[in-house]
């Protein structure tokens, strides 16, 4: 049985596919960026997690009333109003998936919360969700409340941590579980993927960690920048061998590129544009934090804009000036988001709106030749799409 943990690990699972393939990492954010601030989706996300734990202890572990009470003052008093009724609608569905894993055995056993050890040097963390089947079966659940891209479980190194994890940490005799599942929860995106291992394949895959693991402790730990890698990395905007990364480009004709060549520059746009984001945002904050720091730079107040401080005062005003409404208040439909809520979702729109919905053709864009869209027609693109540019217009 694992023994508890407080704090957070030196080498987090959220964070184990950047330390295990750039094991430098963990050195530069130890040494440059040890304060780090959450985002305010990391904010939305933590307090759905509280969310939770809190009704999930009571309703399926027969929590106590005054923890409940406590647990949910404390959310509705941390989390913003405008994630209430989403996240409260979610946690139903959460309370729901749960039933149904549990329902899969008589007799499985919901442990909530879960401060798990893996048998890895540094990595440990808290697992939302783990169910013990009799027949000799773990799930481990973890919940994602991002919207942004659908996380899959299938070599996810995080959710492997997890299993392992709770097999060491909950299991008296790790020979009696013969698999383990794990799974991603991500309500926002509709989005359930699993995994399943059984127990040598896990503890191996585990084994096999052990080495990376140990190398990004040293102080010698290598770098290894790539693009996945780099996204979230907090000291992305200052690492010199990122830098050298996205410089270290050969190209062959010294004044035209060829296909190939066209090809491979534009597969790394996106990874040029947000290192050139970082470098903005690292040489921003130094300067701020340092004048002189970044030479010939300095950080300067931008011209800022008029605005109504006070927009039902202002029309009121205006309104008793003798000025129409119409002139100084112009109104249009809400956003698509904004009226999918008011109605109930997309399909009540539809019933609603029917023959006044459509869809632009939406902008041209490079894609991979696996993507599952058609090609666009290029004649009839050239007769539409790049119509402005053939009179002359930006």
């Amino acid at each position: 049985m694992g023994e508890g943990r407080t704090g957070h690990a030196i080498l987090g699972p959220s964070a184990s596919h950047r330390w295990t393939a750039c094991p430098a990492s963990v050195r530069m954010i130890r040494d440059h960026a040890p304060e780090q601030e959450d985002s305010i989706y990391a904010e939305e996300g933590t307090m759905f997690h509280t969310l939770c734990e809190v009704v999930a202890s009571y309703r399926l572990l027969d929590g106590e009333v005054g923890h409940y009470d406590l647990g949910m003052l404390d959310w509705a008093l941390n989390a913003l109003e405008d994630w209430h009724d989403d996240q409260l609608r979610y946690v139903e569905e959460w309370i729901e998936f749960l039933q149904e894993c549990l329902a899969e055995e008589e007799g499985a056993v919901l442990y909530l919360e879960v401060v798990v050890d893996t048998g890895v040097p540094g990595v440990w963390g808290t697992a939302d969700a783990v169910i013990v089947y009799p027949s000799g079966r773990i799930r481990v659940i973890d919940i994602k409340y991002g919207a942004g891209v659908k996380v899959q479980c299938v070599g996810n190194p995080q959710l492997r941590f997890y299993g392992v994890g709770a097999l060491e940490t909950l299991i008296e005799d790790p020979l009696t579980i013969h698999e383990i599942t794990t799974t991603v929860w991500q309500p926002r995106m509709n989005n359930i993927s699993e995994e399943t291992l059984t127990r040598h394949e896990l503890l191996n895959w585990r084994d096999d960690v052990i080495p990376a693991a140990k190398l990004a402790l040293s102080d010698d730990a290598p770098f290894g920048p790539s693009e996945e890698v780099c996204r979230w990395c907090p000291v992305a905007g200052i690492c010199k061998p990122r830098m050298k990364r996205m410089l270290a480009i050969d190209f062959g004709d010294p004044d035209v590129l060829t296909g190939d060549e066209m090809a491979e520059a534009y597969s790394r746009t996106s990874e040029l544009k947000r290192w050139i984001t970082d470098i903005e945002d690292a040489a921003l904050k130094q300067a701020y934090e340092e004048a002189g720091s970044v030479p010939g730079f300095k950080v300067v107040q931008s011209g800022g804009r008029r605005k109504i401080t006070d927009e039902e005062k202002a029309i009121k005003r205006l309104l008793e000036a003798g000025y129409g409404w119409d002139d100084v208040s112009k109104r249009k439909i809400s956003t698509f988001g904004q009226l999918d809520k008011l109605v109930g979702g997309g399909e009540r729109l539809e019933e609603l709106l029917g023959e006044y919905l459509g869809m632009s053709e939406g902008r041209l864009s490079l894609a991979k030749e696996s993507d599952p869209r058609p090609p666009a027609d290029a004649l009839h693109s050239a007769e539409t799409d790049f119509a402005g540019i053939e009179n002359g217009e930006a």
